[in-house]
């Protein structure tokens, strides 16, 4: 690679996540709009969280494209010059099993959701990937599951009035 050149290996991601966002955009100022429900409060607009989701992701999308060609200039770091962190980064084939092993843990949180209800197996799925992630200080682990499980829950149950599984043990605090 020269010293001026840009990895293009490395654009792949933010530009796909670049066309989500144009998609979801234009989703929204056609279909939604030629069905009348793109209008109003953000109560009514049905286009309102798609949008500001897409527009969070091209801000982050862009930011990422910044990042790569502000560091196109500089020189990889060698393997060797990489201090013991970096080196036991996982390898592709460590990523590729980490993936499916969370494909698997979503489908048994789909599955387990009806009979277990949100408030049990939501905490268990987020401490499974939190572990899959290497978070490794267990109340570190088990503050985050259960306290993104609660903000969630909060937030859909409480704000937006969504009606979460409660599953066999009636657990239904909003």
């Amino acid at each position: 690679m020269t010293k001026n050149s840009i990895n293009t290996e490395s654009l792949i991601a933010p530009v796909f996540f670049l066309a989500v966002a144009a998609i979801v955009f234009w989703q929204t100022n056609t279909d939604l709009v030629e069905k009348d429900i793109a209008s109003g409060s953000m109560q009514y607009n049905a286009a309102f969280v798609p949008e500001v989701l897409a527009t969070v992701l091209v801000i982050l999308a862009v930011s990422q494209i910044v990042q790569i060609i502000r560091n196109s200039g500089t020189n990889p770091v060698s393997i060797d010059a990489q201090d013991d962190a970096s080196a036991e980064a996982p390898t592709e084939r460590g990523l590729a099993v980490r993936s499916v092993v969370a494909l698997v843990l979503i489908a048994l949180y789909i599955l387990a959701l009806r009979p277990l209800g949100y408030h049990i197996a939501t905490p268990m799925l987020l401490a499974s990937l939190f572990a899959l992630l290497n978070v490794r200080n267990p109340l570190l682990l088990l503050g985050l599951s259960i306290g993104l499980s609660l903000v969630s829950a909060y937030v859909f149950g409480g704000l937006l009035n969504v009606v979460l599984p409660a599953g066999v043990f009636e657990i239904a605090p909003f």
